[in-house]
């Protein structure tokens, strides 16, 4: 199983209170949040939750887990953020080279006029 995804369904869990309610919030099955967290419980060989009918807690390991873990995940989700939205916002100068009456009727109600546009028009 992937590690993010283990991490993942794990915070989820810590954050949520319960197995259940994680995967309502994930939008996953209650299945895969149990296999999730037991293989990441598994491969790091140390027990992060006490299970009980009534409650799910966490471990001293687990609660060491998630502080450390947790701010790893939320530096990813924001690298991810911004490059999500660098590719939404373009910037720099862009050349659009058109007969005169053409871009006044054509182009220039297509482009977004900020302080920072220059429009020039040259005649040849």
């Amino acid at each position: 199983m992937d590690r993010f995804t283990e991490l993942n369904a794990f915070i989820a869990v810590v954050e949520a209170g319960g197995f259940s309610a994680a995967a309502r919030r994930r939008g996953e099955g209650q299945p895969a949040i149990s296999k999730a967290i037991a293989a990441l419980e598994k491969r790091l060989g140390v027990a992060l939750f006490n299970r009980s009918t009534r409650s799910v807690t966490l471990t001293d390991q687990g609660q060491r887990y998630y502080d450390r873990t947790k701010p790893l995940v939320d530096e990813m989700d924001d690298v991810d953020n911004e490059m999500t939205n660098s590719t939404l916002s373009v910037t720099g100068l862009v050349r659009i080279s058109v007969a005169s009456t053409f871009g006044r009727l054509h182009i220039l109600p297509l482009v977004t006029v900020t302080p920072a546009t220059r429009i020039g028009v040259r005649s040849r």
